[in-house]
């Protein structure tokens, strides 16, 4: 899979030292994906750590869900987008502020 708009991942990473491990997992585990359908992400990544949902968007935790990511997967095209990342705690606020994930 090609990622695009991965630069806001590195960033967040230099920003959160602790996290580096963990998004550099993620960045790895990405580029060597081939998903057709969301079960292969859920595989992927495992149950515990991923929510999926409408519009092609994929929340994963990151570095034992201190963070979280939300990706576009274009299924079948080998794209994924970059669409959020930040801590739980800023994940939890824009749920209560009412942002759909769907929409990010």
């Amino acid at each position: 899979m090609r990622l695009v708009k991965r630069q806001p991942l590195l960033d967040f990473a230099e920003k959160h030292p602790t996290l580096r491990r963990g998004i550099d997992s993620l960045l790895a585990t990405i580029k060597g994906a081939d998903w057709y359908t969301p079960d292969e992400v859920v595989q992927s990544f495992g149950e515990a750590r991923i929510d999926t949902f409408a519009n092609e968007r994929v929340c994963i935790n990151v570095g034992g869900a201190k963070c979280r990511v939300v990706i576009k997967i274009r299924y079948g095209w080998g794209i994924v987008y970059f669409r959020w990342i930040g801590l739980h705690k800023d994940y939890d606020k824009l749920m209560k502020e009412g942002k759909r994930i769907e929409e990010l």
